[in-house]
């Protein structure tokens, strides 16, 4: 099976000590009603490379009738973001952005997206996080940077892929996966990493599971992700076209503009 349709695991990091939230769990932070991870794997389940591919008969059926399949309604319920009426939870909040009598979705609805394996890595809250997709924790104690998130995800990983994302950005880019998957074809690359045009994004970034025992070594070295995507030779691809799609929440005003920037749409 070739890179273009081969499953990936997707990895979110979500081990911050989130200091500037005052040290609360960022990715259990609310947002517009829910945990900001249930936004994450929203995004997940919209992304091009990873919705399910429709059968045989339903190909022919489109074809035929030239027509699409919205698959949004079951991408969000499975995220938690639909309710049972087809209406978007989304909407469905008050003027303060959170909703009551909220719960999250079962554990064993969410570790599979379309084609892609999903796995939350974190350092505290674990049973809280496996609410919403198999959750492992990083082999070390305590608040070591991110990679020691990617090398733990990376060693889990059952993939010849693996894309990470942070857990404080809630929507990242739909065309995330095929264009960091066609730049490392075009480029040959072990990892390639996003680029927003002002900066790299080293959260987002997509791997070769063979790089795991360099991951592990660079985390025993004490190397912060950044060193330790220059020393694999980590390759930059352009998404200067979606710079305001990698903006990260940081702090609980934030948040709070976020949720009412969501709100307004």
């Amino acid at each position: 099976m070739d890179m273009t349709s081969s499953p990936i695991t997707a990895a979110i990091l979500a081990g911050g000590a989130a200091t500037r939230l005052g040290g609360r769990d960022k990715g259990l932070e609310p947002l517009g009603g829910r945990p900001l991870v249930a936004w994450v794997i929203a995004a997940l389940a919209e992304m091009d490379a990873f919705k399910p591919s429709p059968s045989r008969g339903e190909e022919a059926r489109l074809r035929a009738t030239g027509s699409r399949v919205d698959e949004r309604p079951q991408q969000e319920r499975r995220a938690g973001l639909l309710g049972e009426d087809g209406k978007s939870e989304l909407s469905n909040v008050g003027g303060d952005g959170v909703r009551s009598g909220e719960k999250p979705i079962a554990a064993e609805a969410a570790p599979r997206i379309g084609r892609a394996d999903v796995l939350i890595v974190a350092n505290r809250h674990l049973d809280d996080y496996s609410h919403y997709a198999r959750t492992i924790c990083d082999d070390i104690t305590g608040f070591h940077g991110p990679l020691a998130g990617v090398a733990a995800a990376l060693s889990t990983s059952e993939t010849d892929w693996l894309l990470t994302v942070p857990v404080d950005c809630p929507e990242p880019p739909r065309d995330l996966v095929v264009r960091l998957r066609g730049g490392a074809l075009e480029c040959s690359a072990n990892c390639v990493i996003v680029h927003d045009g002002e900066r790299r994004q080293p959260l987002f970034a997509l791997y070769r599971r063979e790089l795991a025992v360099s991951a592990a070594d660079g985390v025993a070295a004490g190397w912060g992700v950044w060193q330790w995507q220059e020393s694999i030779g980590a390759r930059e691809l352009d998404f200067s076209d979606r710079r305001r799609q990698f903006e990260n929440l940081n702090t609980p005003e934030d948040f709070t503009a976020y949720a009412k920037l969501r709100l307004a749409r």
